[in-house]
């Protein structure tokens, strides 16, 4: 009975250890994303989910504790038209940017 015990209990630590793999894996993965400046909207643009923000509540607008999340204008990388427009498109989406004013905001921001 005790080694039945012992072997039980040696599966569930290599199942966890195995589980804790995948996990770092996968933490690793979403930094490496994160670094390389890809969006997280994008990701999800890409898997036909929506990317904008959900509205705002009446209490979401009056309570300034609620988390904003940055999202800077995406730079600019050769030979990468449709991704950076795809990420600008996302940026103007976020920031709720009249199209009237998404140009010259593209124009002053992107880096010559």
């Amino acid at each position: 009975m005790e080694s039945y015990a012992m072997a039980l209990v040696d599966m569930i630590g290599a199942k966890l250890e195995g589980f804790k793999s995948r996990m770092e894996d996968k933490l690793r993965a979403l930094f490496i994303e994160f670094r390389i400046g890809r969006s997280p909207c994008l990701a999800k643009s890409q898997q036909g989910e929506s990317s904008e923000r959900p509205p705002e509540t009446d209490e979401q607008a009056t309570d300034s504790t609620q988390p904003y999340m940055r999202m800077d204008f995406p730079r600019w990388e050769e030979g990468d038209p449709t991704g950076w427009l795809s990420r600008t498109e996302c940026y103007f989406r976020y920031h709720q940017t009249p199209k009237t004013s998404m140009v010259n905001i593209a124009a002053n921001l992107i880096e010559p």
